[in-house]
């Protein structure tokens, strides 16, 4: 439902599986569309979000957050592999909020956002960011 009022939003869950697992809830019409993998984390290593360590996670936030703002976008995405935790990536997050706003740029974020799951396991998220005008 929040997502209807944020349809620019984009969401790769379904990057972080492999055909085994996608086949648990999906039939597709030709099995052949869906190429054999083993790695399941392959959309999210490619791309500098897969997270392991709190270390990991507050460089990846910063970065995302600095490219979000240069390039005018509204969310980014991230993956923690060891899990969904609510009260430290809440932390993490304004702190790498309050620590990208001390940096020069022509845009301040707001110390507010909300994390959407983007895969079952709540690992892969989606978070959208919010500016100040």
């Amino acid at each position: 439902a929040d997502l209807e009022f944020a349809p620019q939003l984009r969401f790769h869950g379904y990057f972080n599986l492999n055909d085994t697992a996608m086949y648990r809830d999906h039939v597709p019409s030709d099995p052949n569309v869906i190429p054999k993998s083993t790695d399941t984390m392959d959309f999210y290593q490619r791309h500098g979000l897969y997270a392991q360590t709190d270390s990991d996670i507050s460089d990846i936030l910063e970065y995302q957050l600095r490219l979000a703002g240069q390039e005018g976008r509204d969310y980014f995405e991230i993956y923690l592999a060891n899990g969904y935790h609510a009260e430290s990536f809440y932390d993490m997050m304004l702190e790498a909020i309050r620590k990208v706003n001390l940096e020069p740029h022509d845009w301040l974020l707001k110390e507010v956002f909300r994390e959407y799951k983007a895969s079952s396991s709540g690992e892969a998220l989606t978070v959208q960011i919010f500016y100040d005008d």
